[in-house]
């Protein structure tokens, strides 16, 4: 009963006691006044229970809100973790949500509907637990069984977060956010207005900001091209309605987003610094440093798999060095890069591949062993990432020497220890003993993938070459023949001539 309510009943029946009194007279009055007593004392206890009630009620709705919104947070914090995997990009979940929330009140949706984006955004890919991540993670176009089973993650999802329990429409966002407008979506075909809006809204957000950022198998778009390919999939992939709001206040939302997140996406062509809620030089989240050692673990993973699937995939020492050096530059940054390789025959290690600032001027200088980082690095099988960068730069003349701050090295390892080392030199901050330590596992792999170049080298010189002289030997005349020959008959038979010398008494020089 409603306090106005109650009060207006306490009022009657004081009145009524009032007309009752006057009617009997003096017994009336002590009658009247023993049952208003006991009526006020009634009144009084009921009101008492009823704020006891009350406030029992509104307990129970805030530990309510308390367990939905840690239940929230849990599943939030699993969602950035599991974006954290990707190897591009690791504020895709944190974006989403900013784009559908902005969007969902562009499009006047309800408080509920709102909610169900904010959720929805951080959680939309939580099936991806399912997909194998060399799948997520291909370089190149899915083949057809392997995009049946990149489908199931919209399923997974949805059953991930139905068991959640969410108020509002949450599964569904997540289960038919790959719906296409014209019913050529998975997991159902749903056509249309058969589509939830929560989820057609989730479809173009992700869209976006999945092509403005760089994947495996293409770099980033730019603000005008992604929008441009979105007004070009609207009414078929995705709702006209919402395309045409999203393009409308996609700038604004952008000013949004933290520095950090926004830095992921390809810039647009007339990008300036805009006004942000973070000042451009903010420090980092301390709280998002845990999510970004998952994303550096798994592009560490990611690209170590790399150079193990394709560092062998050459005999060729110039390609393999190549692909180390490439590779190697995605986890551990640097201005120059040299690898180094002990020459048998002088006993010096001179470098086979150099790329970067200034590396030409070192690699023209062949290394004792044991002298600079290089060397003492070869002698002693070792690494070294902390001595004084002259130590390396000496003799080295002209201004790439001097900008360099830092030298990392560490050995390349064989059966019978160090037969080379892969260099690093940063013209900016020190190298620390993370910074070692993947370069260490780097050089693991490419130890191998060398030494095997460098047998095949030996092997292929050792064929064509007399082991005493060093001049080619009749296989070398032979194949150098044949390959003359091969040249004629292709360019229309164009004449070969032959000339050959006899040297007397040529034999005892060669015994």
């Amino acid at each position: 009963m409603s306090g106005t309510i109650r009060n207006g009943l306490a009022l009657l029946a004081v009145a009524a006691l009032a007309a009752l009194a006057w009617q009997l007279g003096g017994l009336g009055w002590a009658v009247a006044v023993a049952l208003g007593a006991i009526a006020v004392t009634l009144w009084r206890r009921h009101e008492g229970r009823d704020e006891t009630l009350r406030r029992e009620a509104e307990a129970r709705l805030r530990r309510a809100e308390e367990s939905a919104t840690l239940h929230l947070k849990a599943v939030e914090a699993l969602a950035i973790a599991i974006d954290a995997k990707d190897q591009t990009t690791h504020g895709h979940a944190r974006r989403t949500q900013v784009y559908a929330v902005e969007l969902g009140k562009a499009l006047g949706m309800s408080g509920r509907e709102l909610e169900a984006l904010r959720a929805g955004a951080m959680l939309h890919d939580i099936g991806k637990l399912a997909v194998p991540e060399h799948i997520l993670n291909k370089p190149g176009r899915l083949t057809p069984a392997e995009f049946e089973k990149m489908k199931v993650h919209t399923v997974v999802g949805g059953d991930i977060v139905g068991r959640i329990g969410f108020p509002y429409p949450v599964e569904e966002t997540v289960l038919y956010h790959h719906e296409c407008w014209d019913g050529t979506g998975y997991p159902k075909g749903l056509k249309g207005e058969q589509i939830p809006l929560v989820a057609r809204v989730i479809a173009v957000v992700d869209f976006y900001d999945t092509t403005r950022c760089d994947r495996p198998y293409r770099a980033g778009m730019s603000r005008e091209q992604s929008l441009a390919l979105l007004r070009r999939k609207s009414g078929s992939s995705f709702d006209p309605r919402v395309v045409e709001a999203f393009v409308e206040n996609v700038e604004r939302m952008d000013g949004l987003i933290c520095p950090e997140d926004l830095a992921e996406q390809a810039p647009p062509r007339d990008y300036a610094q805009e006004a942000r809620h973070e000042p451009a030089g903010a420090a980092p989240d301390e709280r998002k440093a845990g999510f970004r050692s998952i994303a550096e673990a798994q592009r560490e993973v990611f690209i170590l798999q790399q150079i193990a699937q394709t560092i062998g995939s050459s005999l060729d020492l110039q390609d393999t060095v190549a692909l180390v050096a490439s590779k190697l530059g995605s986890i551990v940054h640097f201005d120059a890069c040299l690898i180094y390789v002990v020459d048998e025959s002088t006993g010096k290690a001179r470098a086979i591949h150099a790329v970067g600032e200034g590396a030409e001027r070192f690699a023209a200088r062949p290394v004792s062993v044991g002298e600079g980082v290089t060397g003492w690095v070869i002698a002693n099988a070792r690494s070294m990432s902390s001595a004084s960068p002259e130590i390396e730069t000496a003799g080295v003349e002209g201004g790439a020497a001097a900008r360099v701050k830092a030298v990392l090295s560490a050995p390349l390892l064989g059966e019978a220890g160090a037969f080379g080392a892969i260099t690093l030199h940063s013209c900016g901050g020190p190298y620390t003993v993370e910074h070692t330590r993947l370069l260490e596992s780097v050089c693991i792999y490419a130890s191998s993938a060398v030494n095997n170049a460098l047998m095949f080298e030996r092997t292929k010189e050792s064929a064509l070459t007399d082991t005493l002289t060093g001049v080619p030997n009749a296989r070398a005349l032979r194949l150098m023949l044949e390959q003359r020959v091969a040249e004629c008959q292709r360019s229309d038979r164009d004449p070969l001539a032959v000339l050959c010398i006899n040297l007397d008494k040529f034999g005892k020089i060669n015994d």
